[in-house]
Parts: structure tokens; C-alpha cells; sequence
């Protein structure tokens, strides 16, 4: 499953200092032990960020958070 969540995590402890590979992957480990649910990135998604940012000029980030934004399931 692609997942924005996972992706921003390992970002995020990969850039800490001091930080080592087992730190990180045990770190991610943890999290996905807490089963937390995350909402896959599918195709249908992913050609909506990527009309987004070729149409609009955005970012990929801020393309796919836009098509995910639309595409949420409210209830």
C-alpha cells in the first residue's frame, strides 16, 4: 500500500540527528504496529495529483493532498 503517512514519517526521522537505519526502521516498525488506518495512494488518485500539478503548477505533494482532499470519504 502507498501511503502519504509512512512516506512523511520516514522523512521526518531520517533527517534527525544522530539518527542510524535501525533507529529509523525500528521506529517505523513501531508505528505500524499501532495499526493505525491509512489511506492507500491508487492510480485513480495519482493521475488526479498529476493533472493537478501539470494544470495548476503545484507540487507533487500539494497536488496529491488536493486530489486526496477531493476524493475523502466524509463519512
Amino acid at each position: 500500500m502507498r501511503s502519504l503517512f509512512m512516506t512523511e514519517l520516514l522523512a521526518v526521522l531520517a533527517r534527525m540527528r544522530g539518527v542510524t537505519t535501525a533507529d529509523v526502521t525500528e521506529a517505523l516498525s513501531l508505528v505500524e504496529s499501532l495499526g493505525i488506518h491509512r489511506i492507500a495512494n491508487g492510480q485513480e488518485l495519482l493521475v488526479t495529483a498529476a493533472a493537478l500539478a501539470v494544470d495548476w503548477g503545484l507540487s507533487r505533494y500539494d497536488a496529491t493532498y488536493v486530489a486526496r482532499s477531493w476524493s475523502a470519504d466524509p463519512g
